[in-house]
């Protein structure tokens, strides 16, 4: 049996979380490649998603999702934790998404000298290209990024707060998640408690404040501690009234999201407590769990569609998620130029048509280079 390097039984991967990480990670490429579009003068119908069933913007199953797999690898029950040395891989983990961000950020920069000024003032490069010290000083410190360049951010920064909450966790999962929840009540009832920092341009805030979205990390790192999505767990002949219950929400919760947008939106109450994005708002919770756990459970059911070459190919850039992730925001920024210079609903199309081949062209031969690669 292969052996981790702390002695520990390596566990198989769930092609279940790859192919539901695969398909969140599509969903945000599309997605900014839809907002980026229409903040750039677009109009009409964008690629369908996910998101167009309601809260959940895939952002949510992709936090809650890495937030699992880092308690699944590094804080199994099966095993004593070892605090110094999750320390030190929590820290090595953090540091390498900070590089790659610096990389990306500055790769983005070379390419901004070839976009217009429209493109240049939505994603926030024109600050980059005008106070290009103090723009790099901030994105350094977390103080404020371009465009799309916020997420990795987010994840450093819970990263480097794994080992406090395993600390607690190890000791008392009640008390670990009391005070996960604490911190998100104090964020719904005083929505402006947020770091300063956020989009260049537009600096109110970060954008996914992490006080609220930190309970969907810490939580799914609490479930991969009990790897609570164990595929004997979620069996859908134990578990109809559970899965008709997250049906109800989740068809429920959509047909007000439908009613809200027809009658031109939200009231400001409902969205700043109910439905908030930056804030996690409860609806947005219920939603993604609800979301998920059917997600869960069809792949029970159904595994034979994860046999089907699509499906092995949106598994495969689940399995290499920061990467494919990292060139999502390439090719949003590359696709965004691309229809700015050539607009119009059928260039929209084929970009993001093209967008989601790049991703899985590359993902596919990503993993055989890993698996093929020389080693010492």
């Amino acid at each position: 049996m292969n052996k981790n390097v702390n002695g520990a039984a390596r566990q198989p991967r769930d092609r279940r979380l790859d192919f539901i990480r695969g398909v969140a990670i599509i969903t945000i490429a599309l997605n900014h490649l839809s907002w980026l579009t229409n903040e750039l003068g677009r109009v009409g119908q964008s690629f369908p998603t996910l998101t167009a069933f309601g809260y959940s913007s895939s952002a949510e199953i992709f936090f809650l999702l890495s937030g699992y797999l880092v308690g699944r690898l590094y804080v199994p029950c099966e095993r004593v934790v070892d605090i110094r040395n999750l320390i030190k891989r929590s820290f090595d983990r953090a540091i390498k998404l900070y590089i790659f961000n610096v990389v990306i950020f500055v790769v983005l920069a070379a390419f901004s000298g070839v976009v217009g000024i429209k493109l240049l003032t939505l994603t926030g490069f024109i600050y980059v290209g005008d106070e290009p010290f103090d723009a790099m000083w901030k994105f350094l410190t977390l103080q404020g990024h371009p465009a799309l360049l916020g997420i990795l951010q987010y994840y450093f920064v819970f990263l480097i707060g794994v080992p406090l909450f395993a600390f607690v966790l190890v000791r008392s999962v009640t008390m670990a998640l009391l005070a996960s929840v604490l911190l998100y009540a104090a964020v719904q009832f005083f929505p402006d408690l947020n770091i300063d920092g956020g989009t260049f341009g537009r600096e109110n805030g970060w954008a996914f404040n992490p006080m609220a979205w930190q309970l969907i990390f810490y939580f799914g790192l609490a479930g991969g501690r009990f790897n609570i999505f164990d595929k004997s767990v979620w069996k859908i002949d134990y578990y109809k009234w559970a899965v008709a219950f997250s049906a109800l929400i989740f068809f429920g919760l959509t047909l007000v999201y439908v009613i809200q947008k027809m009658n031109g939106g939200m009231i400001e109450a409902y969205s700043l407590v109910l439905a908030s994005k930056q804030n996690l708002g409860v609806f947005r919770l219920m939603h993604v769990t609800a979301l998920l756990f059917g997600l869960l459970v069809l792949l029970d059911r159904f595994n034979s569609v994860l046999t089907w070459r699509p499906s092995r190919w949106i598994e495969t850039v689940g399995s290499i998620s920061l990467y494919s992730f990292l060139l999502t925001i390439l090719l949003n920024y590359v696709g965004a130029h691309i229809w700015v210079t050539n607009p119009g609903k059928l260039s929209y199309w084929l970009i993001a048509v093209a967008t989601v081949l790049g991703l899985i062209v590359f993902s596919v031969n990503f993993q055989r280079w890993m698996k093929y690669r020389p080693t010492a």
